[in-house]
This record gives structure tokens, sequence and C-alpha cells, in this order.
């Protein structure tokens, strides 16, 4: 895992008491990285089983850019809408 300090570009958001939940959901994930080689990160391959099975059918290696599987995750915490095709 990375740092999960947030950059001081964006220590402002620390100022806030309450944050909407997407962004509350997006900052808890902060410093999640991939892992180099065959290595995959339980952490994000466990987005894709958290999402359902399709997802996880179709999303095995961390290799695999996951920027639309972490939108969709941060957007199922915070109980919006999943889009049908993040990937």
């Amino acid at each position: 895992m990375a740092d999960d300090t947030l950059p001081p570009a964006y220590a402002w958001l620390d100022t806030f008491a309450a944050l909407p939940l997407m962004i509350s959901h997006a900052l808890a994930l902060l410093g999640v990285i991939e892992r180099p080689g065959a290595a995959n990160n339980p952490v994000i391959l466990g987005w894709a089983a958290e999402l359902g099975t399709d997802f996880a059918r179709h999303y095995c290696a961390d290799a695999t850019p996951w920027c639309g599987l972490f939108m969709a995750v941060v957007a199922k915490r915070a109980g919006k809408p999943v889009p049908a095709s993040p990937l």
C-alpha cells in the first residue's frame, strides 16, 4: 500500500466536518495500488467480488485498469447506482 496521506493540494478536504459520501468512501481507499507482476492486490480484486459475480468474472487482475472498478465500488458503498459497464 502506498502513502495514504492527502497531498498538500488536497489538505483542504480535512477542514470539512462531513464530506459527500462518495468522496468519503474514495478517500478511505487512498493509497491502494496494484501489485507488480503476477501478484494481485486482494483489496482491488475484492472490489470486483463485492460488486457481484459479473464483475468478478471480468476483472481478474489488477494489471487491468481499475479506475472504473474503483468508481463503481465507491458509488455502491455510497448507496448510489452502479454503472452497468464501468470497466
